[in-house]
C-alpha cells in the first residue's frame, strides 16, 4: 500500500506524526512498530486502540508499519517544521494461520477451496485428443469478484500456475497428431510475478480478464491425485 501525502519541509526541528492502524474489519491493531526507515531513532509501536504519535525531525519519510501477523505496509509523507500531521487510517491485512493458497478480495485473504480437472482422451488410431477440464459436479467456483490486478498469497514459492478456462471449461486441450507431435489446442495462462515475501509467505500478482480460471497444482505439469491419474488438484475461481 503506497500513499502519498504532499506537503513542504522546512527547517529541522521535530515535527508530529500521529495516526491509527486497523486490519480489514476495522478492528484496531496494538503493537505494530511505526518506524521512519532512514532514521532508527523515529520509532514507536501502537497502543492496544492501535494509535501512535512519532515525533520526527521534518523532511520526506518512508514511514514503515510492521507486524509479525499481518503483512507490512509502507506508506510515504513529508514531515513539515512545527507540524502535526495526521495520516488516515493505516489497513493491514493479517497474514492466514491455516496453509494453503489464498486470494485477496476486499482487503482480507480467503482460503481457496479444492477443486479437480478431469482428463478425458479421445484416440483415433494413433491419433488422440486429450482435454482437462473442470469437474463440476465436486466443486463449485470462488467468487473472486471483478477483475483486475489479482493478489495471492500462499505459505511456499509459486507450485501453482494459472488457466483460463474455455467456454467448455477445459483449462488446457492438446492433441497428438497421427505423426506423433503434440499440438496446444487451447491454452491461455496468465503471468504470474512473485515480488514480496514476508513472515513466511510469498505474495503473487497476476493479471485476470472476467471469467472462469483454474489455478492448478503444479510439478512442471497438473499434478494428479493418488487416488486417480485422470484427476488434477487446484482450485476453481470466477471473476466478473
Amino acid at each position: 500500500m503506497l500513499i502519498m501525502l504532499l506537503s513542504f519541509a522546512f527547517g529541522c526541528s521535530t515535527t508530529t506524526l500521529s495516526g491509527t492502524v486497523v486490519d480489514a474489519s476495522d478492528t484496531p491493531i496494538g503493537g505494530v512498530v511505526v518506524r521512519t526507515e532512514a532514521d532508527s531513532e523515529c520509532s514507536t509501536k501502537t497502543t492496544d486502540a492501535g494509535t501512535f504519535t512519532l515525533e520526527c525531525a521534518p523532511g520526506d519519510w518512508t514511514v514503515l508499519f510492521e507486524h509479525t501477523d499481518h503483512l507490512s505496509v509502507v506508506r510515504i509523507t513529508t514531515l513539515t517544521r512545527s507540524d502535526r500531521v495526521e495520516l488516515t487510517r493505516t489497513t493491514m491485512q493479517a497474514i492466514p494461520t491455516e496453509p494453503g493458497l489464498h486470494i485477496l478480495v476486499n482487503n482480507r485473504f480467503e482460503p481457496l477451496p479444492s477443486a479437480s480437472l478431469k482428463r478425458t482422451t479421445i484416440n483415433n488410431g494413433t491419433a488422440k485428443q486429450r482435454a482437462f477440464c473442470v469437474d463440476s459436479h465436486t466443486a463449485a467456483p470462488f467468487a473472486a469478484g471483478r477483475a483486475g490486478t489479482v493478489t495471492m498469497l500462499a505459505d511456499v514459492p509459486p507450485n501453482w500456475r494459472a488457466f483460463r478456462m474455455d467456454e467448455h471449461g477445459c483449462a488446457y486441450r492438446d492433441a497428438k497428431t497421427a505423426e506423433g507431435h503434440w499440438v496446444i489446442d487451447h491454452q491461455d495462462r496468465p503471468a504470474l510475478h512473485t515480488d514480496r515475501k514476508q513472515n513466511g509467505v510469498v505474495l503473487t500478482n497476476w493479471e485476470a480478464a472476467g471469467g472462469d480460471y483454474f489455478l492448478a497444482d503444479w510439478a512442471g505439469f497438473f499434478v494428479p491425485v493418488e487416488s486417480d491419474a485422470d484427476t488434477y488438484s487446484g482450485r476453481w475461481i470466477r471473476f466478473d
